[in-house]
């Protein structure tokens, strides 16, 4: 990136001189020099060169610039999504444990804090996702409060209910729900449908 401001500043130079050059011989009499009007010519060349070369490195660059950050922001993207999967499968884990023992150990509730945590690391960064920032961030925090509820209070519907999985009961619903809503809005932020999805699927 230096290499690349010194030669913009370096090309700008030659622009200045080159062209102060020939504004400087244009004022100057016939009589002083001769071939005037070829240096004069020649030196304006040169001032144009200079600055179409400053303009063309400043726009290179900013477009090399603008396309690095978009791969970096879609990795940061891609990872947050397969982040968030790992945490669901997890938790998916967890609760066919409990249901096969009816017990939920404290190993069992230091993982679920531990899913928590890091749940809300990806709330704090949902940024990330653009235009759905808004729904992801919504999404994750719901998740975020049913295992709060699930992990920390022996006594919440969420505990009670968690390996229940026939109605009315179906409180692990709301986190699978809200996995759903954060997944689908993150995956339409790193890849768009096309067009012609959106028109031919619109309800």
């Amino acid at each position: 990136m230096r290499h690349v401001v010194w030669l913009f500043f370096v090309l700008l130079a030659v622009a200045i001189i080159g062209i102060g050059s020939a504004i400087k011989l244009s004022a100057i009499g016939p009589e002083v020099m001769k071939y005037e009007k070829e240096w004069v010519t020649a030196l304006l060349q040169a001032g144009l060169i200079a600055v179409l070369g400053a303009v063309t490195t400043a726009v290179l660059e900013l477009f090399k610039s603008g396309l690095q950050q978009s791969k970096d922001r879609s990795k940061l993207q891609l990872d947050a999504h397969s982040e968030l999967r790992s945490h669901y499968q997890k938790v998916k884990l967890i609760r066919r444990s409990y249901q096969a023992t009816q017990t939920l150990t404290a190993r069992d509730v230091q993982a679920l804090n531990e899913v928590q945590l890091a749940l809300e690391g990806l709330r704090d960064d949902s940024g990330l996702f653009g235009r759905s920032s808004a729904q992801v961030r919504d999404a994750l925090s719901r998740m975020e409060r049913y295992l709060n509820h699930l992990a920390n209070d022996a006594a919440s519907d969420e505990r009670t209910n968690f390996q229940n999985s026939k109605p009315p009961d179906q409180s692990f619903k709301v986190f699978s729900h809200a996995y759903s809503m954060a997944s689908t809005a993150m995956r339409l932020e790193i890849a768009p449908p096309s067009l012609w999805a959106r028109i031919r699927f619109k309800p």
